[in-house]
């Protein structure tokens, strides 16, 4: 979350993300959306651990190369609602490039961090 925190800002992408998505108003804040946040960040992050501990990730190289890969997978997944949404494909971009870069630094850390 620390991470989107500083993608979306007003000095990275806001504006841009805000313009496509939002028609270039900024949506109120919603509590629901903080939890929903939050316990999804929970659980992706107990099951990140999990494959990293099932495929004996020991290296900041491997996780990193993990949470490229869930990224990947991510933005393979999410993209044609782009399409079905009719938002242009850099909104996909910006928005997958924070999932992206969040997973591969959490999955460094954790490879770091993981001995089994």
């Amino acid at each position: 979350m620390a991470i989107a925190g500083v993608w979306y800002s007003d000095w990275m992408f806001n504006a841009t993300c805000v313009k496509l998505a939002h028609n270039g108003k900024q949506p109120p804040f919603n509590k629901r959306a903080l939890v929903v946040t939050a316990f999804s960040a929970m659980f992706a992050l107990s099951f990140f651990t999990f494959i990293l501990s099932a495929t004996r990730c020991t290296t900041s190289m491997e996780g990193g190369l993990w949470g490229l890969t869930f990224g990947l997978f991510d933005f393979g997944l999410n993209v044609a609602h782009s399409f079905f949404e009719d938002r242009p494909l850099f909104f996909r971009l910006c928005h997958s490039g924070c999932v992206t870069v969040a997973l591969v630094i959490i999955g460094a850390v954790l490879g770091a961090v993981c001995t089994n």
